[in-house]
């Protein structure tokens, strides 16, 4: 995620975002050798230890410690030197044993995909290996050797990859050791070139650590060379900063958390196809299948609400220093016009959950909740067997205000939830807050709850996973923005009345995400348009098919039906449910589902939103599935007159998230009036603006990323 505590992070992303949309003369790429590693490649210290290992054991005449030290140093150039000095057969031997050909991983295939997607008009690369050339064949190969030809190919507008440290097919044309870059540096024509690709474009570093490589060691050796960048601006995605670089680089710094392999760099290439809409989406190959899946059958709901009317915000006033009013908005906020289908969903999803998957997961607050829709029985006999089990966040999302008050200043934090006596609420509590045994039997409620406790998960942020700085991440994206109606000009840290519901929304769903991640959980069902928010925050795969389906069929024989309305008719459909996970049809189809489920082991979070798959599972074993169900029931049993079910529909879910622009857009009519404000007064945001180009504007349901 992006560093959001770097202000002039902020500043890079924001400027990064505005450029991309307005440059007419197109993008280049400076891909290094951190994109080539995500394939298996090795980083420069990696070839070097390797190198070391393997002289140190074969070449007697090898000095290992001098080796080791200009290793330490990070002298990687006269490091190479001293050993291509020593044996130019050896030197090459191992230069070609590490850098031959290899299949790509599903992480360098979402990199691939996003650079088509993008469709930069030139990629510079300092990388040896063949992976760009075989994975972009559209685009002409030009060697360092040949690099006039850019020129012509630039003026014609024909996309080409430029290798500036040569190809492993050309061994003697790699560049590695220090004589390499002095001939670079001495090379008058390659400079000329170069310099020509990169003064009239917008440069973007992936994956290139710009320090003690080339283009550095240029510009540090000859203050002349400063001018290759020209004014600018030019970028670089970076977890770290430890060279000093031209002012016309602008940096975007990241942390690499939750993934330690640096993948956040891509959502950067991802997002920036949202501001070039016009640039169709290139076609491609899926990703490679992962070797294992090691994620279990289990299915996370978003949240349990039966028939009836349930509260789904709170606020909360505190007293903070000085004894100042502070106000707390807690809960996701849906009113219901934002409902765009009032039925409730409840007992819908959770048969999904129990027919496609080996476990069901809600959270706690839905304890009680489903312990009403199913039954007493039902669900401790669910709890017993480890089917239905609960998670519990030891700290939740709020939107703090510095007083009842206040329009905008709003900041996203986050609070445990206390006992009267003011100690932290434990599990136990929590249980207990939420199931009320009825009177004369507690003793035995007791019991149940002692069993229940140690089945809950208990997850506590880690500073890697603090769900506040991963959404203000977020926030830097104009396509996620676009997505909840807020105006680029709004801070961070200044959140309106009107975005509030929108972000608790959206740290909610990321907060579903990490649960997933950390609990390898392979599917989540997200409600009310939030699905929408999971492809741009988690770049999660897209599905062509629902388990909604595969459960319909099982149940009534058909596809997209409303189980809720048919258990409705006789809730014992519940039992017949539960005897047909127990056989063999029932879990083959759970394996076959957890096979085929639509998940991306290259995304942020693997996982299948709203239970998508990659295709419909076979017609054969849903036959076998239904026949068997059907078997299960008893004469008295039927299934009566099912109705359909569209909570899977994107339109529809597209439908939902403008209704929060519009829900949104009345909370800011109502307080313009109220305060005088009128279009073209300043944005009550505090952007600067005028309110009409402002949150006016980015509430406005065209409005585009």
């Amino acid at each position: 995620m992006f560093d959001v505590s770097d202000s002039k992070t902020v500043y890079a992303a924001k400027l990064l975002f505005d450029k991309i949309a307005i440059k007419e003369e197109g993008i280049v790429l400076w891909i290094g050798a951190g994109a080539s590693s995500w394939s298996g490649y090795p980083l420069w210290k990696d070839l070097a230890l390797k190198f070391h290992t393997d002289y140190q054991r074969y070449d007697p005449s090898y000095d290992v410690n001098n080796g080791l030290k200009l290793i330490n140093d990070s002298k990687f150039p006269e490091y190479f030197q001293e050993c291509k000095d020593l044996s130019i057969t050896h030197y090459n031997e191992l230069l070609s044993e590490n850098f031959k050909s290899k299949q790509i991983t599903p992480v360098y295939s979402r990199f691939i995909k996003s650079v088509r997607d993008l469709a930069p008009k030139c990629i510079l690369t300092t990388n040896v290996d063949d992976l760009l050339e075989k994975n972009l064949p559209s685009y002409t190969l030009i060697e360092k050797s040949n690099i006039e030809r850019c020129h012509y190919l630039l003026k014609n507008n024909e996309p080409f990859i430029c290798k500036l440290h040569g190809s492993m097919d050309k061994i003697q044309s790699v560049v590695f050791t220090s004589e390499d870059y002095s001939n670079l540096e001495s090379d008058e024509s390659f400079i000329k070139y170069l310099e020509r690709i990169i003064s009239a474009s917008t440069l973007i570093f992936i994956g290139y650590g710009l320090k003690d490589e080339y283009l550095i060691s240029l510009l540090q050796k000859n203050q002349n060379l400063a001018t290759l960048f020209g004014d600018g601006p030019h970028f670089a995605i970076l977890p770290n900063i430890t060279t000093k670089l031209p002012s016309s680089v602008k940096i975007l710094r990241y942390l690499p958390i939750p993934h330690k392999d640096h993948r956040t760099t891509i959502s950067i290439i991802e997002e920036l196809k949202f501001r070039r809409p016009k640039i169709k989406k290139a076609k491609f190959e899926h990703e490679p299948a992962a070797k294992e899946n090691l994620l279990r059958s289990a299915h996370l709901l978003f949240d349990v609400l039966p028939p009836g009317t349930w509260t789904s915000s709170h606020t909360i006033e505190l007293e903070g220093q000085q004894s100042q009013k502070i106000q707390a908005i807690v809960g996701n906020g849906f009113t219901t016009k934002e409902v765009s289908d009032h039925r409730s969903t409840a007992m819908h999803d959770f048969l999904v959950g129990l027919i496609c998957f080996d476990q069901v997961i809600a959270p706690i607050q839905s304890l009680g909740r489903l312990h009403i829709l199913i039954g007493s029985d039902r669900f401790w006999g669910l709890v017993r067997d480890d089917i239905v089990t609960f998670i519990n966040w030891q700290q939740n999302e709020a939107v703090f205000f510095p007083s009842p008050d206040s329009i905008n200043s709003g900041d996203l934090g986050t609070f445990s939830t206390l006992n009267s006596d003011m100690t932290k609420k434990t599990v136990k509590d929590q249980i207990r807050s939420h199931l009320k045994p009825s009177t004369g039997n507690e003793h035995e409620a007791e019991k149940l709850f002692e069993e229940l406790e140690p089945k809950i998960y208990d997850i506590c942020d880690t500073p890697s996973e603090s769900i506040p700085n991963i959404v203000r991440s977020l926030l830097l994206r104009p396509s996620i923005r676009n997505l909840l109606g807020i105006s680029g000009g709004t801070p961070l840290n200044s959140i309106t009345r009107w975005q509030v519901f929108s972000i608790l929304r959206l740290a909610n769903v990321v907060r579903i995400g990490s649960a997933c991640r950390n609990l390898m959980i392979s599917s989540a069902k997200l409600d009310f348009g939030t699905s929408n928010l999971a492809g741009p925050a988690f770049a999660s795969a897209a599905g062509v098919e629902f388990t909604d389906d595969s459960a319909s069929y099982v149940v009534c024989g058909r596809f997209n039906c409303d189980l809720g309305n048919i258990v409705s008719q006789d809730v014992t459909l519940i039992d017949s449910v539960l005897a047909f996970r127990d056989t063999i049809e029932g879990i083959n189809l759970r394996k076959e589902i957890l096979k085929n489920l639509a998940i991306s082991s290259s995304a942020d979070v693997n996982i299948a939103v709203n239970s998508a798959l990659i295709k419909s599972i076979p017609n054969k074993l849903l036959q076998e599935a239904r026949d068997k169900f059907v078997s299960l029931l008893t004469p008295q049993k039927s299934i009566g007159s099912p109705i359909s079910a569209i909570w899977n529909n994107d339109v529809r879910a597209e439908e939902s998230i403008n209704k929060w622009k519009q829900t949104s857009r009345e909370i800011l009519k109502s307080i313009c009036q109220k305060n005088g404000i009128t279009s073209y007064d300043p944005c009550p945001c505090g952007s600067g603006e005028k309110l009409k180009f402002c949150c006016e504007e980015a509430l406005l349901l065209n409005s585009r990323a």
